[in-house]
């Protein structure tokens, strides 16, 4: 009958951006977790050199994150993949807390290690790195004093 392109339309918007490499080698992709967002650059470190920078917001990585469990967090996709040290990484994240930070950027750095190293993807979805964590605050309902707390209940 009648179609209107608005369905091939949409069915484009979801399909998954193709992330490949640029004519430098560098990688760019996207983590999410929660309300945060990273944008993710990854650039490998020529062979002779074993040592990687990590730049979150043009600041190192142990000044923007204090914590050393977010740090551990960011660096996980690296130890798993067993790369630590092969790329430098630069990041922008915006959003949420340190905690959804870390993950975010840590999403996208598991994203761009399979984008370098294809035969890493098993290795890195069995770790569950590459999972878009879905877990989202549950929004306040309305006669509640939160999402799921009642008020105080008096009887008279």
């Amino acid at each position: 009958m009648f179609q209107s392109g608005k369905s091939e339309l949409r069915a484009e918007a979801r399909r998954k951006r193709e992330v490949t490499l640029d004519a430098l080698g560098r990688s760019y992709t996207v983590g999410r977790r929660k309300t945060s967002s990273a944008r993710v650059w990854m650039i490998p470190t020529a062979p002779p050199v074993t040592t990687s920078t990590i730049l979150v917001n043009n600041l190192p990585l142990s000044e923007f994150f204090p914590l050393p469990v977010d740090r551990e967090r960011i660096t996980r996709p690296l130890k798993v993949a067993g790369v630590l040290g092969a790329y430098n990484i630069f990041t922008l994240v915006r959003g949420g807390g340190t905690t959804g930070q870390s993950d975010a950027i840590a999403h996208g750095i598991a994203k761009g290690l399979v984008v370098h190293e294809p035969q890493l993807d098993q290795i890195l979805r069995k770790a569950q790195l590459l999972r878009r964590d879905p877990r989202m605050v549950e929004r306040k309902k309305p006669g509640r004093a939160k999402a799921r707390k009642g008020y105080t209940w008096v009887k008279r």
